[in-house]
């Protein structure tokens, strides 16, 4: 019933748009029902929401370890939440802006955003060359 409970529980901050209280809500959970799958992707989501990225790619790892993500969803979100940090040290002029931004393109290739990123990281850094390898 416990487990129950946190779920209506979750369902309820979900309905309010709690995104915190749906954080803690899906962390409890997790802590006393380790298999709870709407936990996990329900930690991942409002983690996402809320731009924690550090829980994001936490609960997004436990999620594929546990076998309920697929490699090519897990490698693409992972991306996708190393660009988001990338960005967010970008906009502080963090040095490992570029470095995050690798990481997204080595992860998933495809992503036009991250290799935007990149190009424009080597560009302020002096580095044309790369810059337009990047964007080849």
């Amino acid at each position: 019933t416990e487990a129950l409970g946190m779920h209506g529980l979750f369902a309820v901050n979900a309905a309010q748009g709690d995104r915190a209280g749906m954080m803690v809500t899906a962390r409890r959970a997790i802590e006393q029902h380790p298999r709870a799958d709407w936990a996990q992707a329900g930690l991942f989501e409002s983690a996402v929401a809320l731009g924690d990225w550090a829980a994001a790619d936490k609960a997004l790892t436990a999620s594929f370890r546990a076998g309920r993500v697929s490699d090519s969803d897990y490698r693409h979100r992972r991306a996708a939440i190393r660009l988001a940090e990338a960005r967010r040290a970008a906009e502080g002029r963090a040095p490992d802006a570029l470095r995050l931004a690798r990481e997204a393109v080595k992860l998933e290739p495809g992503l036009v955003p991250a290799r935007l990123l990149v190009a424009a990281e080597y560009r302020q850094k002096g580095a044309l060359r790369r810059a337009r390898a990047v964007l080849r």
